[in-house]
């Protein structure tokens, strides 16, 4: 896969994860705005909330794959150093048990349980601390980077021959 090919897949499966947060969190904010309700109502826009909100695991796991291959493409590591793409799988893997929320509601495989809920939200605690000191260190590493200048210039856009 060519080195532009994994920027396309990293470019769209960041806003396609942002989606899948933006829309659970809208059915929540509608069950929260009527909590007087009969709960036999609310129950089933609850559950249509956090089964995507959990479940919905599949741009994460593409995004660190992604990322994990841009990390490996890069022989002389001027980006990102070797480690960041195993890093990016081992997230990627852990984020998979999400899957079994559909198969279970109660326990360990349950959309709260530890599998499916508290172990994706440590790895992905853990990956989004990880990746902004990367990309922060990649940022001030290059050459030519004067953070006033770069405040002061208009952004660019890169548009994709």
């Amino acid at each position: 896969m060519s080195n532009q090919r994994t920027q396309m897949l990293c470019a769209w499966c960041g806003p396609a994860a942002i989606l899948l947060f933006l829309f659970p969190m809208f059915f929540m904010l509608a069950v929260a705005f009527r909590p007087h309700r009969n709960p036999q109502l609310l129950q089933p826009i609850n559950d249509v909330a956090w089964l995507p909100f959990i479940g919905a695991f599949g741009p994460a796991v593409i995004q660190g794959l992604a990322i994990a291959l841009a990390c490996f493409q890069d022989r002389e590591e001027k980006v990102f150093p070797r480690w960041l793409g195993y890093f990016n799988i081992w997230c990627a893997l852990l984020f998979v048990p999400a899957a079994l929320i559909n198969f279970f509601h109660s326990g360990p495989f349950a959309w709260n349980g530890v599998f499916c809920f508290w172990l994706p939200l440590t790895v992905f605690s853990t990956w989004f601390v990880v990746m902004f000191v990367v990309v922060r260190r990649a940022i001030l590493s290059q050459p030519d980077h004067d953070p006033a200048a770069a405040a002061a210039a208009p952004p660019r856009i890169a548009v994709p021959a």
